[in-house]
C-alpha cells in the first residue's frame, strides 16, 4: 500500500505542473551550468515528468525538460506613463504649443 502512495505523489505533482505549464506556455529553465534559458513548452508531460520545449538560448532547438525544473517568467510592474487629465493641447515639434482643446473635443484627436 505504501508503494502505491509513493507512485501517486509524483503523478499528482506532474499533473499540477502540467496544468501550470501547458503547451505554448513560456517558462524559465535553469541549465545544468547555472545559466537560464527561456523556453516554450511544445508538448504535454510524459510519464517521466518531462516535456518537449523550444529553447531560446539554443537557437530554437527542441530539448526535453523536467517540469519541476521550470519556473515562471519574472513579471515587471506596470509603469504609469503620466497622470491622466481631461485637458490637452496640440504641440508641434518646431512651432511649439499651437492651441489648447477643451475636454469635449477629445474625439477629434
Amino acid at each position: 500500500m505504501a508503494r502505491a502512495a509513493e507512485l501517486a505523489a509524483p503523478v499528482e505533482c506532474t499533473a499540477e505542473l502540467g496544468e501550470r505549464y501547458p503547451v505554448d506556455a513560456v517558462a524559465v529553465y535553469e541549465l545544468p551550468d547555472g545559466s537560464r534559458d527561456v523556453v516554450i513548452v511544445n508538448s504535454g508531460p510524459n510519464q517521466d515528468g518531462t516535456v518537449g520545449a523550444i529553447s531560446g538560448q539554443l537557437n530554437s532547438q527542441m530539448i526535453r525538460v523536467a517540469l519541476d525544473e521550470l519556473g515562471p517568467l519574472a513579471v515587471l510592474p506596470a509603469m504609469p506613463l503620466a497622470e491622466f487629465t481631461d485637458a490637452w493641447a496640440v504641440v508641434h515639434g518646431r512651432l511649439g504649443h499651437l492651441r489648447p482643446h477643451p475636454p469635449g473635443r477629445r474625439s477629434l484627436a
